[in-house]
């Protein structure tokens, strides 16, 4: 993975608002300062920079990992959204991540189960709960299986 450069580079760049995700280009020609989103969304639904941050020609970095290190100056293996939406970049929804918690928010299940939260599988007339293949229990509603998944978690 790319280095990024230092935090100091990247808050000479850009500037971030955490309420609403979004990285813009503190020196745009053209634009007031701060009026111009940066980067663009990738088909994968990431955003992403494509630059010359670091001084050695244009370069792809992942918004979301730009914003970490803006906001931290670390750069950890992975950046993980929360609610797994891709180009949600709130600081609210970012967290520094190992493999085993970024594939939490992998969806795994049927497509005809899109809509039902993580930790939940449709079962007959009931919502089956399970964490990291353990059973937990069948529920009336969604709502009360992903309650019982969130508890497993912690």
């Amino acid at each position: 993975m790319k280095q990024l450069p230092s935090q100091e580079t990247l808050r000479g760049l850009f500037s971030y608002d955490p309420d609403t995700g979004h990285l813009t280009w503190r020196d745009a020609p053209g634009f007031l300062n701060g009026s111009m989103r940066a980067g663009g969304r990738l088909k994968s639904g990431y955003r992403r920079i494509r630059a010359d941050l670091d001084g050695t020609g244009r370069q792809c970095f992942k918004e979301h990992r730009v914003i970490y290190k803006w906001m931290t100056g670390d750069e950890p293996p992975m950046v993980d959204h929360i609610n797994g939406v891709r180009d949600d970049n709130r600081w609210c929804n970012l967290r520094a991540a190992d493999a085993v918690i970024n594939r939490r928010n992998t969806r795994s299940r049927p497509k005809r189960d899109h809509d039902l939260p993580t930790g939940v599988v449709r079962r007959g007339r009931g919502f089956r709960a399970r964490h990291c293949g353990l059973y937990l229990g069948t529920y009336d509603t969604p709502e009360k299986a992903h309650q019982a998944y969130l508890e497993a978690v912690q």
